[in-house]
Parts: C-alpha cells; structure tokens; sequence
C-alpha cells in the first residue's frame, strides 16, 4: 500500500538526515508532501530582511522562527550559482508562491554562505542537484524537496500539510513511533482504541521515542491526510494507524487496540529490517529494558 509523493527527492533528503533500514518493497508507504506562500510584494520584504538579519543566525533559522511564529510554511531556493537554472527556478517559484495567498513565504539561499553550513549539512545540499527548493511546515517538517525540473503550481501548492501531518512528519523525521488516533464524537470504542495506544506509550521501551496524534474525522482539513492513510473519515468506528520512519504506515486498526496487537505490528516490520528491527534509531528498541 502506497501513497503518492510529490518528489522522490524529499524521501532521499529526509533519509540523508535520517539512518533508517531498508524497508520491504509492499509495506513502504511514502507520505504526500506539499507547500504555498505569500504575494510577491509581501515575500520580496521578507526575503531582504531576512537576508539582513541572516548574517548572525543564519537566514534559514530566521525564516522558519518568523514562519513558526505566524503559522506558515517556508519554501527554501537552494543554489549554487547564479546561473540560468537558478534565475528560472526563483521566476517560477516567486509567481507560484506569490499566488498562494497568506499561508507561506520564499527566500534563498546561496549553500556556499558558511552561516547556512548546519542545514546545508543536515540535508546533504552540497551534493544535491541544484537548485533545490525545500518546503518546511511551521513546526519544521521538511514537507517537500524538489528540482527544478519538478517546479510546478500542483507540486508546490500539495507541499502544504494539514496540522496533524505536520505533527507525524516532523515525529518521524525526529526518528520516533507514531500512533495516529482518528476518533471523534461520532466514533465508537474511542476509549478501547485509546487503551491499546495508552498501554503501549506508557512501555517504557517505546514511552520516550512515541509520538501520539489525534485527528477528528469530521476536520476537513485533514481528509486529505486520512485519504492516504486510508482512513475512512465517514467511518463508524475509531481507527489507529502505527508509522515507523522514515514514513511506513504498518497497519491501521478500526475499533478497539490493545498494547499486544501494536507489539505485532512492529514486529512484523522488524523481522524485514534485521536482527534488531525496524525503530527510531534504525533498530528495534533496546530488549534489556524490561516491561
């Protein structure tokens, strides 16, 4: 089971940064990313002040605190020279986000300028093909990485993620288990689907590396995110979904859950990832802590 991504490049960014095992082919599923931005007019101040503040802190750490702080989505044109691939590449991305209204902003960055090392590093940029346009959500969730020759109006706008894909993107790139709780006042056995999740957060295994995220399937705004979950927002019933990283959706449990069917799940991915299994650090988590 799979779902679409945007650009192949985020996954290859994202496990750059990320060690993580290798997965089996029909149990991979790849998160959809997306993104928008500010009028040009709006993006063009923000880009000259940031570049002027940028000099101490970095102008990429001080896109996202601003972005954070008003709730946007950052879209990064990484570049190495100012040639004609890259003046093509900021035309194109400063008429998308331009039109994308209030829920985004722009700005570049040369990965040359030595105050950006942390991020050019982070993401291996020195080695990627450029330019290269990465998006990060306001929590700092790199949703989307694409090339130039993948710059479109569809890709950038589909790098904007919902809050709760936000909050599981940025989990698994933080190396943790996540357990999506979709459940509301609709919703049957929302306490017995939250007992199976409560049960294993609290395993002292797994307790300081899980992630738990609710959705309301009545949030339109996350029908998107749960369409590629396969999680039917109109259901009766609660659902829970498991996600290792670097994005394996590993099942989703309708109706109750309990500590032991989760354990199953993980382990089902383990026995395809190595001796110690798939987990945040690569590896299942460490047998001599006890339960």
């Amino acid at each position: 089971m799979r779902i679409k991504t945007t650009a192949a490049i985020v996954l290859l960014l994202m496990t750059s940064a990320i060690a993580s095992c290798k997965q089996s082919e029909d149990k991979d599923m790849e998160i959809e990313t997306s993104a928008r931005v500010d009028n040009a007019e709006t993006a063009a101040v923000s880009r000259k002040q940031t570049a002027q503040t940028g000099a101490e802190e970095g102008i990429v750490a001080v896109a996202l605190q601003r972005a954070a702080e008003a709730n946007k989505h950052v879209f990064v044109l990484f570049f190495n020279a100012d040639d004609e691939p890259t003046r093509l590449t900021r035309k194109s991305v400063e008429k998308i986000v331009g039109g994308m209204g209030a829920v985004a902003e722009w700005i570049e960055v040369d990965v040359k300028n030595g105050g950006e090392a942390d991020i050019v590093n982070k993401y291996n940029l020195r080695s990627s093909p450029m330019p290269i346009v990465l998006v990060f959500a306001p929590n700092g969730a790199l949703t989307g990485g694409f090339r130039s020759a993948d710059i479109s109006d569809n890709n950038l706008k589909n790098a904007i993620a919902s809050r709760a894909k936000q909050d599981v993107m940025k989990a698994l790139q933080e190396r943790k288990v996540v357990l999506i709780c979709c459940q509301g006042k609709k919703t049957k056995f929302n306490k017995e689907a939250m007992k199976g999740v409560e049960d294993f957060k609290a395993d002292m295994r797994y307790s300081a590396y899980t992630t738990v995220v609710r959705i309301d399937p009545a949030d339109d705004s996350e029908k998107v995110f749960l369409a590629q979950l396969k999680i039917e927002p109109n259901a009766k019933d609660a659902a829970t979904a498991l996600l290792v990283p670097p994005n394996m959706v590993l099942g989703v449990t309708n109706g109750p859950t309990s500590k032991e069917s989760l354990l199953n799940m993980l382990a089902s991915a383990s026995s395809s990832c190595g001796s110690g299994g798939c987990g945040p650090s690569g590896c299942a988590p460490d047998k001599s802590v006890k339960k």
